[in-house]
C-alpha cells in the first residue's frame, strides 16, 4: 500500500510538471517573432520575461508600428504601454520611447510563443 501511495505521489508529481512543460512560453520562438514584428528603424533596450508577459524597452522613429508588428505576433495576446511614450528631439531626427507590456496566450497545446 505505501509503495502504492508513493507511485501515485510520483504520478501527479509528473503530471504537473507535464503541465508546467507544456504551458512554458517558447521563448526562442518569441523573440524571433519580437525580431521580425519590430519595424525596421526599431530597436530593444531592455526585455525582461514573465510566465504570461514579457515587458520590452525600445526606440523607434514612431512608437505606432512597433504597437501593430508586436500585435501580430502568433501567440500575443494584447500590447500595451507600461508608460507614457516620449517623443525626443535629436539632431538626425526625432524618436519614440516606449515602454510596452506584451501580454501571451496559451493554448491547449502549450503553444504559447
Amino acid at each position: 500500500m505505501d509503495e502504492r501511495a508513493a507511485l501515485n505521489e510520483r504520478r501527479a508529481a509528473l503530471t504537473v510538471i507535464d503541465t508546467l512543460e507544456a504551458t512554458a512560453p517558447r521563448w526562442s520562438v518569441l523573440l524571433a517573432g519580437i525580431a521580425r514584428g519590430l519595424p525596421q528603424d526599431a530597436y530593444l533596450a531592455a526585455l525582461r520575461g514573465g510566465p504570461d508577459s514579457v515587458f520590452v524597452v525600445g526606440v523607434a522613429g514612431d512608437a505606432a508600428p512597433v504597437f501593430a508588428g508586436l500585435r501580430g505576433i502568433p501567440g500575443v495576446a494584447a500590447v500595451r504601454a507600461q508608460a507614457p511614450i516620449r517623443r525626443e528631439a535629436r539632431p538626425d531626427g526625432a524618436v519614440e520611447r516606449f515602454t510596452l507590456a506584451i501580454g501571451l496566450r496559451r493554448n491547449a497545446s502549450g503553444d504559447a510563443p
